[in-house]
């Protein structure tokens, strides 16, 4: 039964994943909030799988200082 329960869970990290990386090629720098919206997962997912995914050199992350908005905006890209 537990082999069931892995299957399901690589797959829905999969899907995750694809939703992130379909949400990131839609433009050059993208919003956290806007790839939270346009994938419809949850934030504690779109963190971790960006977290994983920056750390693997998959996207990339800056901090808009000069938006003039407070808290400052954090967007991502897809590396090249």
């Amino acid at each position: 039964m537990r082999r069931g329960i892995g299957s399901y869970q690589i797959s829905k990290a999969e899907e995750s994943r694809a939703k992130i990386l379909q949400a990131l090629a839609s433009e050059e720098w993208i919003r956290y909030r806007d790839i939270v919206a346009r994938t419809g997962l949850g934030t504690t997912t779109v963190s971790k799988f960006l977290r994983l995914m920056e750390e693997s050199g998959e996207v990339e992350k800056k901090i808009d200082l000069e938006s003039g908005e407070y808290p400052y905006p954090v967007l991502y890209r897809v590396t090249d």
